[in-house]
């Protein structure tokens, strides 16, 4: 049993899935000559978690409360700069700030598409991709980072995505361009090509297949592409750092 660990729970729930998702087995069954060999085989240990300098998590649980609230006791008592006090005082989180973060109110696109959005993200929790836990389990035992939930639509159409905003949650925030600094540093920066030398792929690879065959026309190409559904479910994360990605639900 996980005995209330959520990097226990996810670890096992990744072991459960990593034969179908990227491993270790399906990268090294690749070309050695493949530019990107050495990033995917970071990746199947899962994304590294990049965090600005004196981090912390914006929710702490009571059990971690309880243990910050009797080193402040310590160092007071040390400091003498106190008398001893209830020390369950501490722990209320319409005082505690470590707490704050369950005090903020949900974000009002979220709270009028919450069915809609809670049914999203049942999908995820039945693809095995995210757990659904009690809140009453989470403050107690379970120290994480809570992002802000929201709704948005999707540009020309009657639908629309939900989102788990990591730069307008309770800091600190785990976005912004120091983070994009950081994963370029880490696996090289994203260059999209331009529309000149996407042309002249075309042409080249046209060109080619007209060597083989002089019978092929323009008519005959047959231009592909994909669109990966769901992609950001695709990559892990470390067992360790699931925590850091939560979401308050109604």
């Amino acid at each position: 049993m996980a005995g209330r660990d959520l990097a226990v729970m996810a670890e096992t729930r990744l072991a459960e899935m990593r034969p179908n998702r990227l491993n270790i087995d399906r990268v090294n069954a690749l070309s050695p000559e493949n530019p990107e060999i050495e990033n995917l085989r970071s990746l199947c240990g899962g994304m590294v978690v990049e965090k600005p300098p004196n981090f912390r998590p914006n929710a702490l649980c009571e059990a971690d409360l309880e243990r910050l609230a009797l080193l402040q006791r310590c160092f007071f008592h040390w400091a003498k700069r106190t008398e001893s006090e209830d020390r369950t005082q501490a722990l209320d989180p319409d005082i505690f700030p470590c707490a704050e973060a369950y005090n903020r109110k949900l974000h009002p696109s979220y709270v009028r598409t919450s069915e809609a959005v809670n049914r999203m993200l049942s999908d995820l929790h039945a693809d095995g991709v995210g757990f659904v836990l009690p809140g009453e389990m989470v403050r107690k035992f379970v120290t994480c980072h809570l992002m802000l939930g929201k709704w948005v639509a999707k540009f020309g159409k009657h639908c629309g995505r939900n989102i788990g905003d990591m730069s307008f949650c309770l800091g600190p925030h785990l976005n912004g361009d120091w983070a994009k600094d950081a994963a370029a540093a880490r696996y090289g920066a994203i260059r999209h090509p331009r529309i000149d030398e996407i042309a002249t792929m075309v042409v080249d690879f046209y060109d080619e297949e007209k060597r083989k065959d002089p019978s092929i026309t323009v008519e005959d190409l047959v231009f592909y592409t994909t669109d990966v559904k769901g992609a950001y479910t695709k990559l892990s994360l470390p067992a360790a750092e699931v925590c850091l990605f939560g979401q308050q639900l109604t």
